[in-house]
């Protein structure tokens, strides 16, 4: 029985994500959780993997001449979703998303995103609320032609790790959109997983 407990315990240590204590209160009654899953596809399939961080746009108000884009980086993750938690109401695209290492032998990666993926990715958030973008899966090259189509300016960003995570000897490819998977179904599964990662938290409301 000690040996069952012991290594309950070990996998929990492992495989246990806890929200970090900065993140369980709202720094603003108005902001709200975006999240999103990112399947990133290799073309060799042991590079294949489920992003841990991303880099995200809030695009400039066009109503609002004043209002310019933000590049915010994610600050969590969990259960193979991606997380930017108090995120200010507007729209959102990703323009970076990366998988951090699972273990020594590992190696990191981050797919930068053509412009054609970035313009058909479109996330509203709206004030006080939980936002499941849905399940984005990406394609990738390390082609010149596919780094042909991603802006020099996404080039020159950084994917930034919630985890400490060092992507500077990351496997780089460029990438576009395969398929979006946003179904009932889906969100159920993210919801039952967000409300045990939010539960004791000030958030708890409107994980619901």
């Amino acid at each position: 029985m000690k040996q069952i407990i012991s290594i309950l315990v070990l996998i929990c240590m492992f495989g246990c994500v806890s929200l970090p204590e900065t993140l369980k209160k709202k720094a603003s009654s108005d902001l709200s959780i975006l999240a999103v899953s990112i399947s990133l596809q290799a073309p060799i399939a042991l590079f294949s993997k489920d992003a841990s961080d991303v880099l995200f746009v809030k695009l400039a108000n066009p109503k609002d001449k004043k209002s310019v884009a933000k590049v915010i980086p994610s600050n969590f993750a969990a259960d193979s979703y991606v997380y930017l938690v108090n995120a200010e109401p507007g729209t959102y695209t990703v323009i970076l998303a990366g998988a951090e290492k699972q273990n020594q032998n590992d190696t990191p990666v981050v797919h930068y995103l053509n412009n054609e993926t970035i313009e058909k990715i479109k996330i509203n958030v709206n004030k006080n609320e939980l936002v499941y973008g849905g399940k984005f899966v990406l394609n990738s090259s390390q082609e010149d032609a596919a780094w042909g189509k991603v802006d020099k300016a996404n080039r020159d960003q950084k994917l930034i790790s919630s985890n400490d995570t060092d992507f500077s000897r990351a496997l780089l490819y460029a990438s576009w959109l395969d398929k979006v998977e946003s179904n009932d179904v889906g969100k159920q599964n993210f919801l039952e997983k967000a409300k045990k990662v939010f539960a004791e938290s000030e958030w708890a409301s409107i994980v619901k």
